[in-house]
């Protein structure tokens, strides 16, 4: 490992072997006489005649031209899955592109007299240089600091450096041609004219390059990367340069969020890179290509839950009228009455309303039980015909759970099955999460945001393990006290979408006092939800109404 000075630390060959420029030195091994021929080590040649003096043979240099140097390419790395670059200067990110893109490069692009914002790099006549540097596969790097451009020409083990001068009038410019770069060859690419105001391109720096580097060719073999941004990469044009001369193809869209961008099926079989402010984890976008490639789509189609959908629920529990209007009748029934709810937000709005099922797997008990935590946990087997059945009707699907003494991440885990189909999410009630010794009904219960986390973590491991479309995970709120540090909770999961969701019920007055309360300081959710209770709330709002409410909620749940 050498440090190179500055910010950055490369790994080098420990034997410090590199191509290098031939030595012009000699040294004679021995003197045979007049006429004799004198070999040196190094290949040299020198001749004597009997009243000459010493005089030296053609240099290897001298005679590139008569001995045509054997072709050179750039070894570009197969990323082999996924690679998250965090977008913050275009110089600093060009070096980044090349340290994860370029295995070898006998020959790079350098940039000297680099500024961030010149006028060059802006100018249609760039675009003629991007063009060599992707026809032949080599990267582009801006002179800022010496050290780091000599580094990373040693670590490619560049021969070769095409200097383009942008004939920068600032005091820190740095040229190539001021550089002891390994004994690479300096050769002139362009020069940025200030009174044409466009590049002048060398017509010689292809034979100059082959005669003193070697044929310049591209790389045997280009791996398929789509880089992803939600960036402007038209601020980051040296690293964009970069990016398609190791053949990296740039997804339309701005945004890093696959589901989104416009990526074409035969763009997924390669390797992926995103490149943003907010770093995107190497796990999340192997995941997304993943869901990609097997087309698991969430009802409605598609793979994101909220883009251009809405979703009206009935809740309660198979086969216990009590707990809601989902168990006052069969699945067959249930699933009709949910259309038909459904329907009728349909015609109020331009999203795909979706029906769906929220389903209390576990019920709060008055009783301990024999596991002692107050909640009874209905069997998996029991809650998948209805599962199955709705999701074939197109339907998303909430298991709602309510712990009593337990913790949420335990009760989520007895119905993993349940949760590794693309069209079930998860809820959790925090009004009947207990802490030990209390009771259901003695107070309102509550859930700290950091069990909330362990579960959203241990949701999101699930999707990516799995390669499932995204999932809901529903917080179910009435009281600001339920959610205990709820400014804590992680919403940035791209597995998880997390949605808030008012359960107050009584008078609409008292009701819009919750939803505004519950509004305040809250996190950046992905969406809110409101429940209307047939026969505690005076009125029930009708469709039209309760999609008035502001900002309008986008999963609206019946019990």
């Amino acid at each position: 490992m050498v440090s190179s000075g500055g910010s950055r630390t490369y790994l080098v060959d420990e034997d410090g072997v590199y191509p290098r420029a031939q030595s012009r030195g000699s040294r004679i091994m021995s003197v045979l006489g007049p006429l004799l021929l004198i070999v040196m080590v190094t290949g040299g040649v020198l001749y004597f005649g009997a009243d000459s003096e010493l005089t030296p043979a053609p240099s290897a240099a001298e005679t590139k031209d008569a001995a045509q140097l054997a072709p050179v390419r750039s070894t570009i790395t197969d990323l082999d899955g996924a690679a998250s670059v965090s977008a913050h200067e275009d110089a600093d990110n060009a070096y980044d592109f090349s340290e994860i893109l370029f295995g070898e490069a006998p020959v790079v692009i350098a940039l000297s007299g680099y500024e961030k914002d010149a006028a060059a790099l802006r100018d249609d006549s760039w675009q003629d240089l991007v063009d060599v540097a992707v026809a032949n596969n080599v990267p582009v790097l801006p002179i800022t600091d010496q050290e780091d451009f000599e580094a990373e020409v040693k670590r490619l083990g560049s021969a070769g450096v095409l200097n383009v001068d942008l004939e920068a009038e600032h005091e820190d410019a740095v040229s190539a041609n001021d550089l002891d770069i390994h004994n690479a060859e300096v050769i002139d690419l362009a020069t940025w004219d200030h009174d044409a105001e466009a590049f002048q391109i060398s017509d010689s720096w292809q034979t100059e390059l082959a005669q003193n580097v070697g044929d310049l060719r591209p790389a045997a073999e280009v791996p398929s990367t789509t880089l992803v941004s939600d960036t402007d990469l038209a601020q980051f044009p040296v690293t964009t340069a970069t990016a398609q001369s190791a053949g990296v193809k740039i997804a339309d869209g701005h945004t890093v969020d696959l589901f989104a961008a416009d990526v074409q099926a035969e763009e997924l079989t390669g390797s992926l890179m995103a490149f943003s402010e907010e770093p995107v984890g190497d796990k999340s976008l192997q995941w997304q290509q993943a869901v990609l490639k097997n087309e698991s789509e969430l009802p409605g189609g598609g793979y994101s839950l909220f883009d251009a959908k809405s979703y009206v629920a009935l809740y309660g529990s198979p086969d216990i009228p009590a707990l809601g209007v989902l168990g006052q009748n069969s699945v067959k029934g249930s699933i009709k009455e949910a259309e038909k709810r459904s329907s009728k937000y349909a015609d109020l709005t331009e999203d795909d309303v979706i029906p769906t099922f929220e389903i209390i797997a576990t019920v709060a008990s008055s009783s301990a039980g024999d596991d002692g935590n107050y909640s009874s946990e209905l069997p998996a087997e029991d809650l998948k015909p209805w599962v199955e059945k709705a999701g074939e009707e197109g339907f998303y699907i909430l298991i709602d759970l309510q712990p009593g003494r337990t913790d949420f991440v335990t009760q989520a885990k007895e119905y993993e099955e349940l949760l590794k189909m693309p069209h079930v999410g998860l809820a959790l009630d925090a009004e009947w999460r207990l802490e030990d010794g209390q009771k259901h009904l003695e107070q309102i219960g509550s859930v700290t945001a950091d069990e909330v986390n362990e579960t959203s973590d241990w949701l999101q491991k699930l999707v990516q393990k799995n390669e499932l479309p995204p999932k809901m995970l529903v917080l179910h709120q009435f009281s600001r006290a339920m959610i205990k540090n709820r400014s804590d909770i992680t919403v940035n999961h791209p597995e998880i979408d997390v949605v808030l969701h008012a359960d107050g019920q009584g008078t609409q007055a008292a009701k819009t006092d919750t939803w505004e309360s519950l509004h305040d300081d809250a996190p950046e959710v992905a969406a809110w939800g409101w429940k209307n209770f047939l026969n505690e709330d005076h009125p029930v709002l009708s469709p039209k109404n309760t999609y008035a409410v502001t900002p309008r909620p986008l999963l609206v749940t019946y019990q």
